[in-house]
């Protein structure tokens, strides 16, 4: 019994940090879009400014 509760244990804990990682990853795909959305809007506004 006691290996199977470690083995569950274990496989939980792994499940969670799975899913910890991927909103962390999810977090940082939304967060470098937004950053490479600002930068065109930049450059957009720059062009047509003529520097």
């Amino acid at each position: 019994m006691s290996a199977s509760s470690t083995l569950l244990s274990r496989r939980r804990q792994r499940e969670q940090n799975r899913l910890e990682r991927k909103t962390i990853r999810c977090e940082q795909r939304k967060v470098e879009k937004e950053r490479q959305f600002a930068l065109r809007q930049q450059k957009k506004r720059e062009k047509y400014r003529g520097h």
